[in-house]
């Protein structure tokens, strides 16, 4: 009996161990968790990581590009890195593979709100790119001694050189980084080139207007000073209708006033009146010249992000939402790979002759010639502004207006900038005037037909917006399109 217990207790003993051998089971495969794998695509090119972090080391070793750095000088937030990263998606699936990233500017549409790929996971992984920047500025803020220790706690050679490599390679990125943030200053950079010659040829005109007499200066309290051998200033804080120059009249008056699209804020305004009040006869106005651009524009990327992509959204036609945004001006940076039109001037202002009412106008013609085929059709107009600088006191620009090059090249002391799609990009861009196209697909149009119409210039209701009417047609069209676009 007892042989028959201890037999019966082997067995059950091997039963037990026979469910708990997991090797010896097959079918414990089947309730072992899935584990997701991620494809993280490359934001420029078709490279697939299996984790974000895999791939924004390869932005950074590949492309030179740092995300984190980015959000950080730019301190942008979640919202911001969304539209970031779509917009940098949108753009090299477009083939620019090296995009514009001078300013927020460029990337501030909500259509960037939209993926560019469907279940992008770097969208869902953003928070820990923008919480790894913060823990980072967190830990030096708090005077954490971490990689101090770090380095100390390396005491031998060979350990400490791949620290060191470390640090190397951070101030490298670093200096990418700044180099990033620089391209904030390209227009900057350029008006400082264009400044010497200006500033040269300023002073030379001050020394020219002053040599019979001393140099003036004002100290804080406004105190009448003078001095033989040098040049001083103040400053005084305050719009300039309100304040009271403690001088009658001054020699140049300079000012950056010009903005989106020209004559949005309304800056020029003041700057009109300060010259009515202050600007002594034979004095200089810096700049002197300012001429309003317009070209037709083709690209279907464009038309598509903001119009085309509200016709079909899920299956659903919700191109009613489309009719607000062609209604509002953008300003973004356009190729000039994109004019499908010759350019034309259509409005130009002296600074030495142009009136406040001179500000609002209607009906400015211009005319542009096709001189490329748009088979998708023309999508809208493209606004831009060119700036003229001259020594010359009381300067008239003539009829027949130059190109800035063309300008730079006649005389010396000129100097002039674009702000077009042709030129330099610049934080002004240029002013985007969508056509609207519920009714159907933009006209196809062809090289060398003509384009006919006119802009006008209004204030908007809002301090410093912009409203801009338009009527055009071309060749082979009898009735005139009308619209209306407000900056705000």
């Amino acid at each position: 009996m007892a042989s028959d217990c201890e037999s019966s207790s082997e067995d059950e003993e091997d039963e037990e161990a026979d469910i708990l051998d997991l090797e010896s089971d097959e079918g414990w495969d089947d309730v072992e968790p899935d584990v997701e794998q991620l494809e993280v695509q490359c934001l420029f090119d078709n490279r697939v990581f299996a984790n974000v972090a895999s791939m924004l080391q390869h932005c950074k070793d590949d492309h030179h590009f740092d995300l984190a750095l980015l959000q950080k000088g730019f301190k942008l937030e979640f919202i911001e890195m969304i539209k970031l990263v779509n917009y940098i998606r949108s753009q090299t699936q477009a083939g620019r593979l090296s995009p514009e990233l001078s300013t927020k500017a460029v990337f501030k549409d909500d259509r960037y709100l939209y993926p560019v790929l469907e279940d992008d996971p770097l969208l869902y992984s953003l928070h820990d790119v923008i919480s790894d920047e913060r823990s980072e500025d967190e830990e030096l803020a708090n005077g954490s001694p971490s990689l101090d220790v770090k380095v100390i706690q390396a005491s031998k050679p060979e350990e400490s050189l791949p620290r060191f490599r470390d640090y190397e390679q951070q101030l490298a990125t670093t200096q990418e980084a700044l180099e990033t943030s620089a391209k904030q200053l390209q227009l900057t950079e350029k008006a400082l080139e264009q400044a010497n010659i200006c500033t040269d040829s300023l002073r030379q005109q001050l020394e020219e207007t002053t040599e019979d007499g001393p140099k003036r200066t004002f100290n804080k309290q406004s105190e009448y000073q003078e001095k033989d051998d040098c040049y001083s200033g103040i400053f005084l804080h305050g719009n300039i209708q309100e304040i009271s120059l403690p001088i009658a009249k001054v020699d140049v008056i300079i000012s950056e006033w010009m903005g989106y699209c020209l004559l949005y804020e309304g800056m020029l305004d003041s700057i009109l009146w300060a010259r009515d009040r202050y600007l002594k006869l034979g004095g200089l106005m810096i700049p002197a010249h300012a001429t309003l651009c317009i070209a037709p524009m083709a690209e279907d990327e464009c038309f598509y992000d903001r119009v085309g992509f509200w016709k079909s959204v899920y299956g659903f036609d919700m191109s009613a939402m489309s009719e607000s945004i062609e209604r509002h001006i953008d300003t973004e940076i356009v190729l000039g790979r994109n004019i499908c039109g010759s350019t034309d001037i259509f409005k130009s202002f002296s600074m030495y002759s142009a009136k406040v009412e001179d500000l609002e106008f209607a009906g400015a013609e211009f005319k542009s010639t096709i001189d490329k085929d748009a088979s998708d059709g023309m999508q809208g107009l493209v606004i831009w502004f060119d700036t003229y600088f001259s020594t010359t006191p009381g300067f008239r620009m003539g009829p027949n207006i130059p190109s800035p090059d063309t300008f730079l090249e006649r005389g010396e002391g000129n100097v002039a900038f674009t702000t077009g799609p042709f030129g330099e990009p610049t934080h002004w861009a240029q002013g985007i005037l969508l056509f609207e196209h519920r009714k159907g697909k933009p006209k196809e149009v062809k090289t060398g037909q003509i384009m006919t119409g006119t802009v006008g210039y209004k204030k908007g209701t809002a301090p410093g917006s912009l409203e801009v009417s338009g009527e055009w047609r071309m060749d082979d069209e009898e009735v005139m399109k009308r619209q209306t676009w407000v900056l705000d």
